[in-house]
């Protein structure tokens, strides 16, 4: 039993120091640079191509592009190579980022929300 535990610490320490040295997983968009810059671009305008967003969430167009902005922000930060990849190779996208795009709506809905009522709530001129 104690054999177990003593690989299972090993594992964790080994994927912590993995990515501590850059061996983990590569997340190419999530620092700043031309790469992020054309992402953040095309994955807006691929968000704004489809009117599934402004219809689901019934949003006026300047909404529907801070909405796929957030988006395309949030999913540089959370995209891998691996992903990436797949969707040049295929024009899908799998079903993890599937399911970042809906948390990372929420996400963004709750951003635009909050920032619309610290707009309201300010107590500057109007």
């Amino acid at each position: 039993m104690k054999a177990m535990a003593s690989v299972m610490a090993l594992v964790v320490i080994g994927n912590a120091h993995a990515k501590w040295f850059g061996l983990g997983e590569d997340y190419p968009f999530s620092n700043q640079g031309p790469d992020r810059s054309r992402f953040i671009a095309a994955a807006t305008q691929a968000c704004l191509a489809t009117a599934k967003l402004k219809e689901i969430y019934r949003l006026s167009s300047p909404q529907t592009l801070y909405m796929c902005h957030c988006r395309a922000e949030k999913l540089a930060d959370r995209v891998t190579k691996t992903e990436n990849d797949y969707a040049d190779n295929t024009g899908k996208i799998t079903d993890s980022i599937r399911d970042e795009v809906h948390a990372i709506d929420g996400e963004c809905l709750g951003e635009m929300i909050g920032n619309s009522t610290d707009m309201e709530n300010s107590s500057g001129p109007r």
